[in-house]
C-alpha cells in the first residue's frame, strides 16, 4: 500500500489510498473482524470520519516499475528481517494456525519425498488429496486404495493364512507372481489393456485422473480380480 507523502497532512481533507492487496481491503470491509491490525486501522479511519476527513481505498492489480510503489515494497522487505519487533500487538490465533500449518505440510512433504520402498510413494509423488480417490461406491474406494498402497486380499492372504505357505502365482499367465504391477503389465492380458485404454505403467494407470481410474477398474473387471482384490 502506498500513500502519497504529505509534509503536514491537512485536516479536513479527501485522500485516496491505492494498494494491491486485495485481502487487505476484503479485511477492512468486514466491520467485526477480529484481527488487531485491521481494528486498529478501522478505528483510525473512524476518528478521520469523525472530522470530516475522507479515505477512500482503490484497489489496483499489481504493479511492474512503478518505482515509489517498489520502493513500498522493498521497505516492507527489509521490516521481515528486523531483529527486534517495534510493534507489539499480539497476533491473533489463526495467523500462529498458519504458520504453524505451513510448517508442518513442508515437514511432512520432506518426509514424503525420502520414502524408500513405499509402493504409494511410487505413485503418489505429494501427501495431497486426490479427487479421483473419491468415488459413488465405496467398493471402488477401498479397491482403489489397496491397488495404489500395494497390498491386496489376493496378493498378501498368504501371509496372514498359516494354510498358505507360497505367494500366489498369475492365473492368466502362470510364471509371475501375482502382484498390483503384475495385474497391469501381465502380458496375457494385453489385448485387454489395449481394448481399455489400459497402461502397464501404474503411475499411469492409477494416477489421479478420474477418467483413468474408471478405465482401470473396468479393465480389472474383465480380468476377473476385481472381486479378490
Amino acid at each position: 500500500m502506498f500513500i502519497k507523502p504529505y509534509p503536514t497532512a491537512p485536516p479536513h481533507g479527501n485522500y485516496l489510498l491505492l494498494t494491491d492487496s486485495l485481502s487487505a481491503l476484503h479485511t477492512l470491509s468486514d466491520t467485526s473482524t477480529t484481527h488487531p491490525l485491521a481494528q486498529r486501522i478501522l478505528l483510525s479511519l473512524h476518528t478521520l470520519n469523525s472530522i470530516n476527513t475522507q479515505v477512500i481505498f482503490i484497489w489496483i492489480p499489481g504493479h511492474i516499475n512503478l518505482q515509489k510503489h517498489d520502493l513500498v515494497d522493498l521497505a516492507a522487505k527489509r521490516a521481515t528481517e528486523l531483529k527486534n519487533i517495534t510493534d507489539k500487538t499480539p497476533l491473533p490465533a489463526y495467523d500462529h494456525k498458519n504458520y504453524f500449518r505451513s510448517l508442518i505440510h513442508r515437514s511432512w512433504n520432506l518426509i514424503w519425498k525420502n520414502q524408500t520402498n513405499n509402493k504409494l510413494r511410487y505413485i503418489k509423488t505429494t501427501p495431497s488429496l486426490w479427487a479421483s480417490s473419491i468415488r459413488e461406491s465405496r467398493r471402488e474406494q477401498i479397491i482403489l486404495t489397496r491397488l495404489r498402497v500395494g497390498h491386496t486380499r489376493i496378493t498378501h492372504s498368504y501371509l496372514l493364512d498359516p494354510r498358505l505357505i507360497f505367494p500366489p502365482s498369475c492365473p492368466h499367465c502362470h510364471n509371475e507372481i501375482l502382484t498390483v504391477a503384475h495385474f497391469f503389465s501381465c502380458p496375457s492380458l494385453e489385448s485387454l489393456r489395449t481394448r481399455y485404454n489400459v497402461s502397464p505403467d501404474l503411475t499411469i494407470s492409477l494416477k489421479n485422473n478420474t477418467e483413468v481410474v474408471s478405465q482401470s477398474l473396468q479393465y480389472l473387471r474383465s480380468t476377473k480380480f476385481f472381486p479378490y482384490i
